[in-house]
């Protein structure tokens, strides 16, 4: 069902590409589907995630997503794009902020 729920968001952002930079919002589970989302369509150019789970184990649920990559690293994928982490302050999310200083893009990513 979530990894409908991600077709969903990359379908309705696609036709508003035409009208300025797509962004999207999400909190909690919604956030992170948001953000899978933004991984598959190029139009999502900014990504805020308030109250981001820290792991798949508590959702969404992507079959057998856990033998490949964690929430973390899932949001690491995104850079360099702005990515907005709120109330994100656990350890687990160290891990994206390495990513993106991997990346060089250390800047795009804020976290409050």
């Amino acid at each position: 069902v979530d990894q409908g729920r991600v077709w969903d968001v990359a379908a309705v952002a696609r036709p508003l590409n035409g009208e300025g930079p797509v962004k999207v919002i999400g909190r909690g589970q919604a956030g992170i589907l948001a953000a899978y989302a933004a991984l598959w369509e190029p139009s999502i150019k900014e990504v805020i995630l308030v109250d981001p789970p820290t792991s798949h184990a508590t959702g969404p649920i992507f079959m057998n997503v856990l033998r490949v990559l964690d929430v973390p690293e899932a949001l690491g994928l995104l850079a360099p794009r702005p990515l907005t982490l709120v109330n994100a302050g656990d350890a687990a999310f160290d891990r994206t902020q390495k990513i993106y200083e991997r990346a060089g893009a250390e800047r795009s990513l804020q976290r409050r």
